[in-house]
């Protein structure tokens, strides 16, 4: 050391209040992470750091420089598995201090997250993105596992999924608290025909839950049962569109007493589509034509 540099370390020890040998300790703690030709002024900012953490026995420094050493080869180790053979910044290793100390990453799962980064973009702004939703979702202080992050991941993916179904929406924890009810429900693959259902009239995230609900409270269990229905509510649609047309009325404005009453005309009364669609005409001049047709139907049924 020369000059400014000598100078800079007896400023640590009298402004700073750090001891002789803990300065020391500093200088070969900087020496063994960076070399012996590091930046005097990056030794400088770890003498303020520890300044400010009331660093000032030896023993104190050694748990200190043990637990930096271990940050600093931990974040060397992620940046050489995102293609990064240079020596981690000041700037890099304070990012990895936040995931572990603030946010409760442990070093594995953060590799484990590292593994997502491969989806998108292979830096640690993306890495450090993935770990904050990570974070959100959880909503807890506990440490996150690797178990957690593949968790969080799945649930995620399968987000995703019915968000590209829909065709609109984003990750969010909102949305993540909607699926967490659905997936409690049905499995992805029933969520999916949902999906699939709601997308088509531009639904969101919600009418998707309440469409499950539905079919929960009607007792659809399987994706058999699920399909069944699905075709037939389809089928009723198709009717009554087809009624509606000849009855000059707006095709488009189907309602749930619509669907009840073709539903009765074909299961109970037996009547096929062909007998429903002859039948309509005579109540064409009717002011409500379904009640109308209900009527007749019924008569027939009962005759």
């Amino acid at each position: 050391l020369h000059g400014n540099e000598v100078s800079a370390c007896f400023e640590w020890h009298e402004d700073l209040g750090l001891p002789t040998e803990v300065v020391i300790m500093l200088l070969n703690h900087m020496v063994e992470i960076k070399g012996k030709n590091f930046r005097i002024s990056d030794a400088g900012k770890v003498a303020v750091r520890m300044a400010g953490e009331g660093i000032r026995t030896v023993e104190e420094a050694e748990e200190y420089f043990l637990k930096n050493g271990r940050t600093y080869k931990n974040i060397r180790e992620i940046l050489r598995k995102l293609g990064k053979n240079y020596s981690p910044s000041e700037a890099q290793i304070n990012l990895y201090q936040k995931w572990t100390r603030e946010w409760g990453f442990s070093h594995d799962a953060i590799l484990e997250a590292l593994e997502l980064t491969a989806k998108g973009d292979p830096s640690l702004g993306y890495l450090d993105g993935i770990l904050n939703s990570i974070r959100q979702e959880a909503g807890t202080q506990e440490q996150l596992n690797p178990e957690k992050i593949r968790q969080s991941a799945q649930r995620g993916e399968g987000l995703k999924q019915i968000l590209k179904v829909l065709g609109k929406g984003e990750v969010n924890q909102q949305n993540l608290q909607v699926y967490d009810r659905m997936i409690s429900l049905y499995p992805q693959e029933i969520i999916l025909t949902a999906a699939r259902e709601c997308g088509q009239n531009g639904k969101d995230m919600d009418d998707i839950l309440n469409l499950l609900l539905s079919w929960k409270d009607k007792g659809l269990e399987t994706k058999n049962d699920v399909e069944t229905y699905v075709k037939s509510f389809h089928e009723q649609n198709t009717l009554v569109r087809e009624l509606r047309g000849i009855w000059g009325m707006n095709e488009k404005r189907i309602s749930q007493t619509d669907r009840s009453l073709v539903l009765k005309w074909e299961t109970e009364f037996g009547f096929s589509r062909e007998a429903i669609l002859s039948a309509a005409d005579f109540a064409s001049e009717a002011k409500m034509p379904m009640i109308y047709l209900d009527r007749i139907l019924t008569d027939d049924h009962q005759i």
